[in-house]
């Protein structure tokens, strides 16, 4: 056999797909779209309207560079719940595989929108989605178990390999050995980061807080979670044993994914990534499981690919992955192109919102973080409007993490603490101020209100025995009105 024909058969070994796990990608990825469309719509008045905390103008002056939104078209409320309902009718016709491949380009371009529109609220779950629907879009998800294959003429073959597949397994492993790297540093590798995590009233779960008690589990666990995401996904490319070797990298990252789901608040993040890796499930294991389909062989073979996208897709395709992959090489990597080569690939990943960086939990920082929402009502008592408590002082505060709606706030509340997200700490102070004093009648209007953030030193060696103090915003309403509010960064020290 020649080399190059070796080369192909390997690559079609390695990188070969099943449909079936194809279509259980499309439906989960409907399924997720639609569940995020419902989460999101409860705080719509809030995100995305002109009288909620942002409105367009006041993000897009936020924008270091152009981005493009459906969402900034039009700022009424009757065009923003219409870009809903049109992203939730693509993801009902990705689900049952109708129109498939136009369904997948239809939740792309307005999951995008919506990303852009409101960026200081996306998570790590908001990026691989995007990167799922990107690949999606070259991706026969409705060859089998859809509206689509009913019309259609039954496929030759179960397998699938082309430049999309490998580029779905190649992102797969990217994002966790990426993630990985980003945890190579002395909170993974010297202290106990998972511990810390799982004490912290932001993130952790019952579970976890119980798991927390332990710190010889927790301090394993540390350790083992940077070294299985970085060495795990290189199970995807051996090419001996490669069935088996796949089935044992999906069942192992599931398992994990089901663990953090139930120790951690991290959003969609988690069903995400099993959705990832059950469109990595083998052909064989599904030959075992149903039995090989009448008719159907495993053959693969040019003719194969060219049924699944045309030359110019697979040019895209591929063009689009190098980006991917450099971007990804960028977050941790020392070299870099020169510029101006650098700086063209940068601005066209910004601009296509296809530019990545994964580093879920790399940083852990020295403590826990709370937050209080400090009004003084024009009764005269003062609560927190997070829990509800008169008096409350910043160090008693009991916050925890069922006093955030959703993963959303969370990630809000987070990035107020950095420079991304401090220029919507006044707007969001005032926002709250505004909402209260509508609801309540003028005995209970909010006459001061004080954005606080605290943080306290983890239990663990390495962190700081100190307590930091920040005060994000201040909303001040006089007795005739008028409104004087102003947004600060002040730390101070506390012991």
């Amino acid at each position: 056999m020649a080399a190059s024909e070796k080369l192909k058969s390997g690559f079609r070994a390695v990188f070969a797909l099943d449909l079936r796990s194809l279509a259980v990608l499309r439906w989960c990825l409907g399924v997720v779209l639609l569940a995020d469309l419902l989460f999101r719509s409860t705080d719509f008045a809030a995100m995305y309207t002109e009288s909620g905390f942002a409105p367009i103008e006041f993000v897009r002056e936020q924008q270091k560079f152009y981005q493009w939104s459906l969402y900034f078209l039009n700022g009424a409320e009757w065009f923003q719940a219409a870009l809903f309902v049109a992203e939730a009718a693509c993801a009902l016709a990705l689900l049952v595989g109708w129109r498939t491949r136009l369904a997948t380009i239809g939740c792309w371009v307005l999951v995008v929108s919506q990303h852009v529109r409101l960026p200081v609220v996306l998570s790590g779950a908001d990026q691989l989605l995007r990167a799922l629907l990107l690949w999606g879009m070259f991706l026969p998800l409705g060859a089998v178990w859809s509206l689509d294959a009913r019309r259609r003429e039954r496929p030759r073959s179960m397998r699938v390999v082309s430049i999309a597949t490998a580029a779905l397994m190649l992102q797969i492993a990217v994002m966790y050995m990426a993630t990985g790297w980003a945890k190579y540093n002395e909170d993974w590798l010297k202290f106990n980061a998972l511990g810390n995590i799982l004490t912290s009233e932001l993130f952790s779960l019952p579970l976890g807080h119980m798991l927390a008690r332990y710190d010889w589990l927790t301090l394993a666990l540390t350790r083992g979670t940077v070294w299985f995401e970085m060495l795990m996904p290189a199970l995807l490319f051996v090419p001996l044993q490669t069935a088996r070797l796949r089935v044992i990298a999906v069942v192992a990252f599931v398992a994990f994914h089901v663990g953090i789901a139930l120790t951690m608040v991290v959003g969609l993040f988690s069903f995400l990534a099993i959705a990832a890796w059950l469109a990595l499930i083998p052909t064989e294991a599904w030959d075992r499981w149903l039995g090989r389909a009448a008719g159907l062989g495993v053959e693969e073979g040019r003719q194969a690919v060219r049924k699944v996208c045309c030359r110019l897709s697979n040019g895209v395709c591929a063009a689009v992955l190098a980006i991917v992959l450099y971007c990804n090489w960028c977050g941790v990597g020392q070299w870099v192109l020169a510029d101006p080569v650098h700086e063209w690939i940068y601005k066209v990943a910004q601009l296509g919102y296809i530019y990545q960086s994964w580093g879920m939990f790399g940083i852990v920082g020295p403590g826990d973080c709370k937050f209080v929402y400090q009004a003084t009502l024009r009764d005269g008592r003062t609560i927190d409007l997070l829990s509800q408590e008169l008096d409350t002082g910043l160090r008693e505060s009991t916050f925890t993490w069922q006093q955030i709606p959703n993963d959303r706030w969370r990630k809000l509340h987070w990035n107020l603490l950095s420079d991304f997200g401090a220029a919507y700490r006044q707007p969001l102070a005032e926002y709250v101020v505004r909402r209260w004093n509508e609801t309540h009648d003028e005995r209970e209007e909010i006459v001061r209100f004080d954005m606080y953030s605290h943080s306290e030193p983890f239990k663990s060696a390495g962190a700081e025995d100190r307590y930091v103090q920040i005060i994000l915003a201040e909303v001040v309403a006089g007795e005739e009105g008028g409104n004087f509010s102003r947004a600060v960064r002040e730390l101070k020290d506390g012991y």
